[in-house]
Parts: C-alpha cells; sequence; structure tokens
C-alpha cells in the first residue's frame, strides 16, 4: 500500500472514530441535560414535601388552639343554644331575662364570620343583675357586652328592682361563598 493510500484510510479511519467521539459526546452532554432536570426535579420535590411536612406538624401543634378558638365562636346553627345559654345563666343568677332583639349581619361579604347583635332585659334585684352580668361576660365566647343601662322599677311588696338593658355583640360561624 502506497504512502498516499494509507494516509487518506489513517484519515478516514480518524474521521470516523471522531464523528463517534463527538455522537458519544454530544450523547453524554444530553444525558447530563436530562440528569440536571431530574436534579431539579427531585430537589423542587424535596423542598414541596418539606413544606408539606411543617404544614402537618403546625397544623398537628395547633389543634388544641385552634379547638379552643373554634368554641369561641357561635356555631353556624348555634343561636339558639346560644340562647338557652343565656336562659340558664337567668335561672343560676335568680333574674327574669327577656330578649327583646336579636339579628345576624354579615361583617363583609367574604367574612367567615356574622355579627350577632343582642338586646336583652335582666331583671331582678341589683346582687342578681350584677351576678347575670358577671356570669354573661365570662361565657366561653367571643360576646362581647358594648352597652349596660340600669334602671329601678317598682316592684312588689314596696322593694324597688333594678333592670338592666344589655347590648351584646357575639361572632357566629357562617358559611363563605
Amino acid at each position: 500500500m502506497s504512502y498516499k493510500q494509507q494516509f487518506f484510510l489513517t484519515l478516514s479511519v480518524g474521521i470516523v472514530l471522531l464523528a463517534l467521539l463527538v455522537g458519544e459526546l454530544s450523547a453524554i452532554r444530553g444525558g447530563q441535560t436530562r440528569l440536571a432536570l431530574a436534579l431539579e426535579e427531585i430537589a423542587a420535590l424535596r423542598h414541596e414535601r418539606e413544606a408539606l411536612d411543617a404544614t402537618r406538624t403546625l397544623a398537628d401543634r395547633t389543634a388544641e388552639d385552634r379547638r379552643t378558638l373554634r368554641g369561641l365562636f357561635i356555631p353556624r346553627d348555634g343561636v339558639v343554644a346560644f340562647l338557652k345559654r343565656l336562659e340558664d345563666l337567668e335561672k343560676r343568677s335568680g333574674t327574669e331575662l327577656v330578649v327583646e332583639t336579636l339579628s345576624a349581619a354579615p361583617l363583609s361579604p367574604e367574612a367567615p364570620f356574622d355579627d350577632v347583635a343582642l338586646r336583652f332585659t335582666a331583671t331582678g334585684d341589683f346582687r342578681h343583675v350584677v351576678q347575670l352580668l358577671a356570669l354573661v361576660g365570662s361565657l366561653p365566647s367571643a360576646a362581647m357586652i358594648t352597652s349596660v343601662r340600669f334602671e329601678t322599677t317598682p316592684a312588689a311588696e314596696g322593694a324597688s328592682a333594678w333592670r338592666a338593658i344589655v347590648f351584646l355583640r357575639a361572632l357566629k360561624e357562617r358559611d363563605v361563598k
């Protein structure tokens, strides 16, 4: 074989080997790109899992607090039960309690609570009326006495009775649409 033929044969084999090497390098680079994308996806999934775990941990740690807070509000269907609690306080304090007005209105269109406004009168001797107000104020709910006005009224046997006109506000859960 002549020197020229050897040179062209060697050159041809070199070009073929170079083409194969470039192809392999390209495949390796594509694999590296896919590997980098997979590693990024794994990191994103790991971050999401850590965030989910942190949220679960927070939910578990605050479960008791959330139950306590939920108990502060009148349930969606709990207005009647709330009024019965007031009646129970009436009996415990020895007063006569009369609910005069009751209304509920949303705090805002997107708020999860209704503002419940209640006006009632409590009649009895002064000590019992004040005891009723203290009992109402200690209810485990987000109810707040906003105004109280005291009046004396004539009572049987010449003694005077006291009447408290009480305005109370509370928050009631509602479905937000």
